[in-house]
């Protein structure tokens, strides 16, 4: 299964042109991209740095883009993560 992810999240990310994806997972009472697939779309730019801190970082709902997404039960977007609370 975690191919088609994979393969989803890079398909998408691609379709919109969004530089980077991530695949968050309940884990306890957070959310979570630890150990799980995500895409980063052309150059690096640090995101590959971005990416290694997500994966340490659980959300609890309503903390965070994970977390409001978890909370709000619906997508957002987020143009550029490090300019959004």
């Amino acid at each position: 299964m975690e191919g088609s992810i994979k393969s989803t999240i890079e398909s998408l990310s691609k379709s919109l042109n969004f530089v980077i994806g991530n695949y968050y997972v309940l884990a306890g009472d957070n959310v979570s991209c630890k150990g799980q697939p995500f895409f980063i779309n052309g150059c690096d730019d640090g995101l590959t740095a971005f990416q290694d801190k997500s994966q340490d970082y659980p959300f609890g709902k309503g903390k965070g883009l994970p977390g409001r997404v978890w909370a709000s039960g619906t997508y957002e977007w987020c143009p550029n993560v490090q300019k959004f609370p």
